[in-house]
């Protein structure tokens, strides 16, 4: 089976944070994250590998060791892929909207 999901590429008023759940599966799971007002996604940590899309805006994703951050800029069309596990924290700037992907660690 498929599923088409349909994404705006524009940033419209709303809640400071919201998630929207696109997509989800034993496998995966889609979801659309959007922060305005710079607002920030605090540190944390998924227990999968995720990748994250910049959809529209701009934000920052910091990523941290223990020892060092390092900070990288989430412009559209913006890709990267984390391990699990993998401290991290997302800034709008002022606001960001991204997509995220869950991957599941069942082979």
């Amino acid at each position: 089976m498929y599923k088409v999901i349909n994404v705006n590429n524009r940033i419209e008023n709303g809640l400071e944070k919201e998630v929207k759940v696109l997509f989800e599966n034993s496998r995966a799971e889609i979801a659309l994250l959007t922060l305005r007002k710079n607002k920030t996604l605090v540190s944390h940590e998924v227990n999968v590998p995720i990748v994250i899309q910049c959809i529209a805006g701009i934000g920052e994703l910091i990523i941290e060791n223990g020892i060092e951050k390092k900070k990288l800029s989430l412009l559209p069309r913006t890709i990267i892929a984390l391990e699990a596990n993998v401290l991290h924290s997302i800034v709008s700037k002022p606001s960001v909207s991204l997509l995220l992907l869950k991957l599941s660690n069942a082979k």
